[in-house]
């Protein structure tokens, strides 16, 4: 899968996930770097806004599991998801510094 086609489709995923509070922010990791072999999954830069748990409680968790599969099932590709908001100084070095934004 090419880099345009994740960013693209990110786009639209965007989109329909923002009103749940759920941001995505952007693309990072091997296929943001065009490093991506066959077994690369795709690693995601999200936020999940106070309004998305407030909505969700408890269940924010198994809602974002939820999000994860659906956009594995769009992509075909494993999917990892990293929330911004709860990174240290290292994990931001590495990938909000890194990550392409859409």
């Amino acid at each position: 899968m090419k880099k345009e086609t994740i960013l693209q489709q990110l786009k639209s995923m965007k989109n329909h996930y923002l009103p749940e509070g759920f941001v995505i922010e952007g693309l990072f990791g091997s296929y943001a770097r065009d490093e991506a072999d066959e077994k690369s999954d795709i690693d995601i830069l999200i936020e999940a806004k106070p309004s998305f748990v407030e909505h969700y409680g408890i269940k924010s968790i198994e809602r974002i599991e939820e999000i994860k599969k659906e956009m594995s099932a769009v992509f075909g590709i494993s999917v990892d998801l990293a929330d911004k908001t709860g990174m240290g100084k290292t994990a931001q070095k590495f990938i909000i510094d890194r990550t392409i934004y859409v």
